[in-house]
């Protein structure tokens, strides 16, 4: 299904931006004006073209993941989540933007989860090596609440946290 960009206009004349997933640039607009507002510009976006990693093959091996990339990786998806942008096309332009080649390939694989119809937490549980135990039962929490894009600042808080106190300890042994 494609994705459009648009601008809208509403009663009072304010003017928003979003995103959505619609099957057509009418479906869109039919979609806005049930909520109230004014379809004022719009364009398609274009499909993100990642490399395949195939289900069959099970998870890719990487290992653990720098809690630097969690943290980003969570810091942008609970925005675009929080945005209203599908959770399908947000983990794809991270995959997309990824610099770190492993944690890329474990993005691509959560991608084809999520498109064969899998959970996210359900995907994550695949690589207890980059995401411990309690983020994917906060994912599976955000998911079943509908809070997803909230938890995701939760946990990079919670990652953020543990980067500080590894960075207490790094300075008490240097002392």
């Amino acid at each position: 299904m494609p994705i459009y960009s648009y601008t809208t206009i509403d009663s009072k004349g304010v003017s928003r931006q979003g995103q959505s997933e619609a099957v057509s640039e009418q479906a869109l607009e039919d979609m806005l004006k049930r909520r109230g507002l004014l379809l004022a510009s719009v364009t398609e976006q274009k499909a993100i073209k990642l490399p395949t990693v195939k289900e069959t093959d099970g998870p890719p091996r990487v290992g653990k993941i720098p809690r630097r990339d969690l943290v980003e990786f969570f810091l942008q998806l609970g925005i675009q989540l929080r945005a209203g942008v599908p959770m399908v096309t947000a983990i794809g332009y991270g995959a997309k933007e990824c610099s770190n080649p492993a944690f890329r390939r474990v993005q691509q694989y959560l991608l084809n989860r999520l498109n064969n119809g899998s959970p996210l937490s359900e995907a994550m549980q695949e690589f207890p090596d980059a995401f411990e135990p309690v983020v994917f039962n906060l994912v599976r929490a955000g998911e079943k609440s509908g809070q997803l894009g909230e938890m995701c600042g939760d946990i990079r808080r919670h990652y953020e946290w543990q980067e500080r106190m590894a960075g207490d300890r790094s300075e008490e042994q240097t002392s």
